[in-house]
């Protein structure tokens, strides 16, 4: 076979010997010649493999090596299984080394390791800012796309992620901690004992199988039986080897239709990729090798031999020319099904080196018959599996959805719709379990025995559709509210909002809460709690439902009158408070339904029964009170509770980190919008709002990171774009800023704040003909809002300060209540201007309005120090510093203090560069700490 098309076998073994000796494990030569006897009878090569051994012991190599050929020889598969991964950006990457157990890793504890392979590791870790949560921690040092796909996926049988982290040399990806159970043990278990794991099965092998698996292993003892976990014994319980299979399948195929329905192809199912978690249900892994059909570009579809399709197997034999699609996918999965129904794979690889073209042209064979290796798979199951192995992409299932019809179709005794079953005597077996006493000799018993049957499956069938739907309804509500509650209580929603929020976006928040609602019959159906929804759930999802239900309308009444102070605001407001207290009907009535009561109206009477204190409900809607009413010290403490009782509140986190930014706690703020972002991936808001407080703290490149990931999470944000331009522009990035004054342009920012950054940009860049023009066109947008005032007025602050001034007022007489209209009127008064006289009014304005913010008041004693006034300045700055420690504010204190106690700011600055102010030149550049630049200590602080 043409060296080109792939790597000779003894090159995979290479590689892999060397994978294993730079993962800390030490392999002999003998391991791999006692496995591939026949390769190794070539004394040269026995030879070769040894020297590679000794060199490798003398050099204890730590070199990841480049991916390619992947030779698995575990033991419980029946030779090697080679797995094509695609080629690696790096094919050389610098020696990495992985954490160990013990360590802490981007906050978290690493507590286990749960597998390892080739190019990383899993960890079973411990999450310390969401109380202790268990996570899995994927490690890995081939950079991928892996975690990006599978945040577009939220499915109960695709492996969720909660956040990325970028390491030194590797990414870790968190994901839940599920379980340990792989669908590779149970099949270990069936080639062993005969029979697929259910509620007796206690004969599982448990080898800690992970989604990386080793590419060697030692010798092993015989595997020890092991308990299933109780999830998973429920769910097959009562179910015989094939029903527990097709039960399978069918969750399977439903998170593939899920995958293929949002562009993504999974390209290496089998089963070390399908955990069964510690609830029963079976989850995909490992989209390492996936591949989203969006892109036009490429690596070759990688995969695992045994279960690659014959058009996979050309693809990457081919350089990326050949189509794959779902059906591709659809192909592993059968393979997978056959192994599972008769414990070997269906296309067996020959010993010695693999050859792709074969290998394919095998697969385009008829395909083979589960029932022919196992005769108690039924016909129609059989019939499953041969089409979903069919040579040709056209002849296969057309859709993950079609399969998953047909596996529940068959479970349920059903004909099959998509293939064809040529059984009839199996077709009449189902018909007559379908209806088992339709065989009446009497002709009107028949009937009447056909009829009650027919009724009876009638009303089952009714009965099964009833809990479907009331637990999707159920499941709908759940995962909406965690972003509803951020959504409905968020007070940014104005035509350009901070975390570019569009003009009824809480508008559009309400009517989706309202529709949840409504599915359940509330506000209007008196009847609400005899409807299915509700009847047909268990007691605890019942008692579930109705708390979120209860929540749901609460916030809905406080978005409703937050969107329209008006009458009509709180009559709607009355109305779906009112539906609160029906949903907590025989719950515990939370107080925030009296306290909202007493807001919408005092003639309005109190609830008919005793409130009581459900936390969740009441510190977060008092703290988002507090919020509105401009109040966010006030409204972190009840956040602070909030966050310590439930770590995974999504919006109780992403308050209180907005409070904390907004009272100048930069530093916990940003812990929090991290963990916020944690807890909702896809989500743009914490990443923008950590980019804001980074350019703050003048962390540049952080902050344009933060942007970056808001805007792959939300597209066509003008505000995401502006703000990374501004910050790619300190940095020098000149074309990136360009690029995203572009974009902005594009998604509707206004002309009069985009066009003077962009005049600044291209004046920087040395287009002064450019600049000008910009200029020109800015002039011809006119501001209308207070932001585009505010932003325009910044945008021209460095170039023209007077006519900044000038817009900076009429920002203050459209918004006299936003106390960052008054910093900056205080800014380009004393910093530009040097007017500090005419910016003390200003600057008392802010004090007022934002009591709270640590800021304002270091930005006060900055004024007052600039006219003599050291009493007052001191007391400012001693004021900032009790508010907060963020660096920026300790800076702003030492600015205050600098020309009447220099060892006192100097203090301030130390803390705050150990703190983590990086901006050095600002430092040096600032006229207010230039009486400290003589200073040795100061000097050594800020670097000469």
């Amino acid at each position: 076979m043409p060296t080109a098309e792939l790597t000779v076998l003894f090159d995979v073994i290479r590689a892999d010997f060397r994978r294993e000796w730079a993962a800390g494990r030490r392999p002999r030569a003998g391991d791999y010649a006692s496995t591939v006897p026949e390769l190794f009878a070539d004394p040269a090569i026995a030879r070769e493999l040894a020297d590679l051994e000794r060199t490798l012991a003398a050099e204890s190599l730590t070199r990841t090596p480049p991916p390619g050929l992947h030779l698995d020889l575990n033991a419980t598969l029946r030779g090697p299984v080679v797995t094509v991964l695609p080629p690696a950006a790096d094919p050389d990457p610098e020696p990495v080394a992985f954490p160990n157990v013990g360590d802490t890793v981007a906050g978290f504890r690493l507590t286990g390791e749960l597998g390892r392979g080739s190019f990383g590791r899993v960890y079973l870790a411990e999450q310390a800012a969401l109380g202790d949560r268990p996570v899995a921690l994927k490690v890995t040092a081939r950079g991928g796309r892996e975690a990006q796909r599978l945040a577009r996926l939220r499915h109960t049988n695709v492996v969720p992620v909660h956040s990325v982290h970028d390491l030194p040399g590797l990414q870790a990806v968190c994901m839940p901690f599920l379980g340990r159970l792989t669908l590779a043990d149970l099949v270990s278990d069936l080639r062993l004992t005969g029979s697929f794991a259910g509620a007796s099965a206690n004969t599982i092998c448990n080898r800690a199988d992970s989604t990386l698996r080793p590419a060697w292993r030692p010798p092993r003892p015989e595997p020890q039986p092991a308990t299933v976990p109780a999830g998973v014994a429920a769910k097959l319980a009562g179910l015989g080897h094939v029903g527990r299979v097709l039960w399978v399948g069918e969750r399977l195929a439903a998170g593939l239709a899920h995958a293929h329905a949002n562009d993504i192809l999974h390209l290496d199912l089998k089963p070390a990729n399908v955990l069964l978690a510690d609830d029963g249900e079976p989850v995909l892994l490992d989209f390492n090798l996936s591949y989203d059909t969006r892109t036009r570009d490429r690596d070759r579809a990688g995969g695992t031999l045994p279960y690659m399709a014959p058009e996979q197997l050309d693809d990457y034999r081919l350089g990326g020319t050949t189509r794959v699609d779902a059906r591709t996918d659809l192909f592993g999965l059968g393979a997978l099904l056959f192994e599972l129904l008769t414990g070997r794979q269906p296309y067996a690889l020959a010993a010695g080196r693999p050859d792709l073209a074969a290998l394919a042209a095998d697969r385009r064979r008829p395909p083979p018959s589960p029932r022919a290796a196992n005769p108690a798979v039924p016909a129609a199951v059989d019939a499953v599996v041969r089409k979903l192995l069919a040579p040709a992409p056209a002849d296969r299932y057309q859709s993950a959805a079609d399969l998953q019809t047909d596996l529940a179709r068959q479970r349920a005794d059903l004909p099959l719709k998509f293939a064809a079953n040529h059984s009839p005597a199996e077709r009449l077996a189902k018909w007559r379990r379908r209806n088992p006493k339709a065989w009446v000799p009497v002709a009107f018993a028949a009937t009447v025995a056909v009829s009650g049957l027919l009724g009876l499956e009638w009303r089952k069938q009714v009965a099964a559709v009833a809990v479907a739907d009331a637990t999707t309804a159920a499941g709908r509500l759940r995962a909406e509210l965690p972003r509803l509650r951020a959504d409905l209580t968020h007070t940014d929603d104005g035509q350009h909002t901070d975390d570019g929020q569009s003009a009824g976006e809480r508008s559009a928040a309400i009517t989706r809460g309202t529709a949840l609602l409504a599915a359940h019959g509330l506000p209007d159906d008196p009847q609400w709690r005899s409807r299915p929804t509700l009847t047909a759930l268990s007691a605890d999802d019942r008692a579930a439902t109705q708390d979120a239900l209860g929540e749901l309308a609460l916030l809905l009444a406080f978005a409703e009158t937050l969107a329209s102070p008006d009458a009509d605001g709180a009559a709607r407001g009355r109305r779906w408070n009112d539906a609160a207290e029906t949903a907590y009907t025989g719950r515990p009535l939370p107080r925030a339904v009296g306290e909202q009561r007493k807001r919408l109206g005092p003639d309005l009477l109190p609830p008919a029964r005793q409130a009581t204190d459900v936390p969740a409900v009441d510190l977060y809607l008092r703290a988002a009170v507090l919020l509105a009413d401009g109040r966010p010290a006030d409204a972190a403490g009840p956040l602070d509770e909030l966050c310590r009782l439930a770590p995974d509140h999504f919006a109780g986190q992403f308050a209180l980190a907005d409070c904390l930014q907004r009272t100048s706690e930069g530093m916990r703020a940003a812990e929090r919008f991290a963990v916020a972002a944690a807890l909702q991936p896809a989500d743009p808001r914490p990443h923008y709002h950590r980019g804001r407080l980074l350019a703050g703290q003048r962390r540049s490149a952080e902050a344009a990171a933060a942007f970056t990931a808001a805007i792959d999470r939300r597209a066509g944000c003008w505000n995401y774009h502006y703000d990374r331009a501004v910050v790619r522009k300190r940095t020098g990035d000149l074309t990136g800023a360009s690029a995203d004054l572009t974009k902005a342009a594009d998604a509707g920012g206004p002309g009069g704040v985009v066009l003077p950054l962009r005049a600044e940009v291209l004046l920087a860049a040395g287009d002064a003909a450019g600049a000008a023009e910009a200029r020109e066109a800015a002039a011809a947008h006119a501001p209308k809002t207070a932001l585009d005032f505010l932003l325009r007025g910044r945008g021209k602050l460095p170039a023209d300060p007077a006519t900044a001034l000038a817009d900076f007022e009429r920002a203050a007489k459209l918004a006299p209540h936003d106390p960052g209209v008054w910093l900056s009127l205080a800014h380009v008064l004393a910093d530009r201007l040097g007017r500090p006289a005419d910016a003390l009014p200003a600057a008392e304005q802010a004090v007022r309005l934002a009591p709270a913010d640590a800021m304002t008041w270091a930005a006060r004693g900055v004024v007052r120090g600039r006219l003599g006034d050291r009493a007052g300045a001191h007391a400012d700055a001693d004021k900032a510093v009790a508010l907060s420690a963020d660096p920026a504010v300790l800076v702003r204190a030492a600015c205050a203090v600098a020309a009447t106690d220099a060892d006192k700011a100097a203090d301030l600055l130390t803390r705050a560069v150990k703190g983590g102010f990086r901006d050095r030149a600002m430092l040096h550049a600032d006229p207010d700490l230039a009486s400290l630049q003589q200073r040795a200590d100061v000097r050594k602080l800020v670097g000469d």
